[in-house]
């Protein structure tokens, strides 16, 4: 990991991120490369997540790491920055892995902001997500 650099992304970043989204079927929905970090090695992109604004709250999402570079810890250094750059002390998810999440403190629940609860509804279960849940991590 420590060869790996954790970088805002650009907009060159998008084409391999947005190729990834797509094979990795994660949330498409309105895709801005200011809402990404990267890691990065050798010039290379090997992972990426995302903080999704809405208008009352705010999501992290797309945490995914391209397949030859997993099992490495990059996905855990992902989430870990997004957790301590994220706007709000309420840090919501939805995933269909939880028990990756729940390392990092998320705890799953049902009591979430009305965009969200739409969200997974629009975009977890049409992207072949129907088991995805929505979680939450209150930072101190």
């Amino acid at each position: 990991m420590k060869d790996v650099l954790l970088r805002k992304a650009n907009a060159a970043d998008m084409k391999i991120i947005e190729s990834c989204v797509e094979r990795f079927r994660l949330d498409n929905e309105n895709l801005k490369f200011e809402q990404f970090i990267v890691a990065e090695r050798n010039g290379s992109i090997t992972g990426f997540g995302r903080i999704k604004p809405y208008r009352h709250c705010f999501e992290m999402g797309c945490v995914a790491v391209l397949e030859a570079y997993r099992k490495r810890s990059i996905g855990g250094a992902i989430v870990k920055r997004l957790i301590k750059d994220f706007p709000s002390g309420g840090i919501w998810i939805t995933t269909d892995i939880p028990e990756y999440f729940q390392r990092f403190g998320f705890q799953s629940t049902t009591d979430a902001p009305q965009e969200i609860l739409d969200k997974i509804k629009r975009v977890c279960q049409g992207r072949q997500h129907p088991n995805a849940i929505i979680m939450l991590l209150r930072r101190k």
